[in-house]
């Protein structure tokens, strides 16, 4: 399972401008990797491609032998020129044969550096100067000033990557009775008229929204929003030519507000009148650059419906880690399928 990076915005950005974290050691990149993926990994794999000594992608999996193909599949995928590895295991000796495997197994990149941590030590197994003890060093990437930076600039790592999940589960099960009357009663008006008229619908709802959502960086709070609001873009989104009109308003630049938006909508919809409003959220976290997102979108639409067309979308977009700049030609396609100006 891959996760792309996520470019953040911040006052003095653009908001489509990379965030840039300086990495001078093996302690700074590992208090980056959380804000690179959006949480903190444990039991994992990640590998982070560089290209030029920046990051291109970072990319996580579950630890497990065996992913040597899958790795060097993306090496020469996205052309990068150096690759770190760092395995999260609490068995260290376990993470040490992972890491080792990969380094039999990888060949045309430039290993960089293979770095364990079992959750309270890091290891560096390129290390051949004696500068890491054989006790390894302290593991604290909050206490590091890269998170410090990393937060100011906009940037966000959750506890695990169960929390990011948990963010597209949908209402709780109590309130699905509820939720249901009001889609039972909501149904018949969104429902009326042509297509076009409902498309018209709900591009203007999708504006109106954002409307209430602030700028990244801007420190305002989204005005809330009531059920029956989120309700009205569910429903609107049910049907794929409407759903389009809401994909079709997705830019890398205004990426953020629109992943806000749309997870506020799958918080309050019941199971099923959810797979349209994911799919739209899914388009916003692969343009926002968050992969991590785009992945548990994949994961609670392959569960609701694993023929649904979006969702078998998205998952290859995941799978190839296809950079966020990707979605600009499908969004000029799109739009001009639709009749849109950008």
């Amino acid at each position: 399972m891959t996760t792309s990076y996520r470019p953040a915005a911040s006052p003095d950005r653009r908001p489509d401008a990379p965030v840039r974290l300086r990495v001078r050691e093996p302690a700074d990149l590992l208090a980056t990797v959380p804000y690179l993926l959006g949480f903190h990994p444990t039991e994992s794999l990640v590998a982070l491609f560089l290209r030029d000594g920046r990051v291109l992608l970072a990319a996580r999996f579950d630890l497990a032998r065996g992913l040597a193909e899958e790795v060097a599949d993306l090496v020469e995928q996205h052309a990068v020129t150096g690759l770190v590895l760092v395995a999260y295991a609490a068995d260290g000796p376990r993470g040490r044969a992972v890491l080792e495997e990969h380094r039999a197994a990888l060949a045309g990149v430039e290993l960089v550096d293979l770095l364990l941590v079992d959750g309270r030590r890091w290891w560096s197994l390129t290390c051949t100067t004696g500068c890491c003890p054989a006790e390894g060093r302290a593991y604290a990437p909050a206490e590091h000033p890269i998170s410090a930076e990393a937060v100011y600039a906009g940037l966000v790592a959750r506890p695990d990557r169960e929390s990011v999940v948990d963010t597209v589960a949908g209402p709780p099960e109590p309130d699905w009775a509820g939720l249901r009357l009001r889609v039972a009663a909501l149904g018949p008006q969104v429902g009326a008229g042509t297509a076009t008229q409902r498309q018209d619908l709900l591009g203007r709802a999708v504006v109106d929204a954002l409307a209430r959502v602030p700028e990244p960086g801007s420190g305002g709070a989204a005005a809330p929003a009531d059920d029956d609001d989120l309700l009205v873009l569910a429903l609107l989104a049910r049907e794929t030519v409407v759903r389009d009109v809401a994909c079709a308003l997705v830019t890398r630049e205004d990426a953020r507000r629109h992943v806000d938006l749309w997870s506020a909508v799958v918080r309050r919809v019941p199971p099923e009148v959810a797979c349209g409003p994911l799919g739209v959220l899914g388009i916003a976290a692969w343009a926002d650059g968050n992969g991590t997102l785009l992945n548990a979108c994949c994961e609670r639409l392959e569960r609701l419906d694993p023929a649904y067309p979006m969702g078998r979308l998205l998952s290859d977009v995941s799978r190839r880690a296809l950079a966020p700049a990707w979605w600009d030609a499908m969004a000029d396609g799109l739009r001009h399928d639709l009749g849109m100006a950008r």
